[in-house]
């Protein structure tokens, strides 16, 4: 990997540690008490999040590169947001619940793609 492409992915991953992670374990720890304009950014960051990621499958299909992490954006945790996002204070413990897991999923894949990162330089 190109040193351009170890900065972004780097950059990439810290933005999930720093900002996305820390955002997805308090609506699924906060869960009923999280206002409801959060629930209304966890419904457009659902959005984004699904047609950002549907759109970078698509080029890396087209480059020939497996989009799995795509997919994985797409299939579970956009649907997962938008679910959480339309029905706010009302949704279903167990979604909180795959919230979370995928916040410790995250936060684990994204510390260790630093770590490695780390120890490459």
């Amino acid at each position: 990997m190109s040193q351009t492409n170890n900065n972004a992915h780097l950059i990439l991953a810290l933005v999930h540690i720093v900002i996305i992670v820390p955002f997805l374990l308090y609506v699924g720890l906060a869960r009923e008490q999280v206002p409801e304009s959060v629930f209304k950014g966890v419904l457009a960051l659902g959005v984004i999040v699904l047609f950002y990621q549907s759109y970078k499958a698509y080029t890396k299909i087209t480059e020939n590169k497996s989009p799995w992490i795509n997919y994985i954006h797409i299939f579970l945790l956009a649907p997962l947001l938008l679910i959480i996002g339309h029905y706010g204070k009302n949704t279903n413990r167990k979604y909180f619940e795959m919230l979370l897991m995928f916040a410790f999923a995250a936060g684990g894949y994204h510390s260790l793609s630093i770590m490695r990162e780390i120890a490459s330089r």
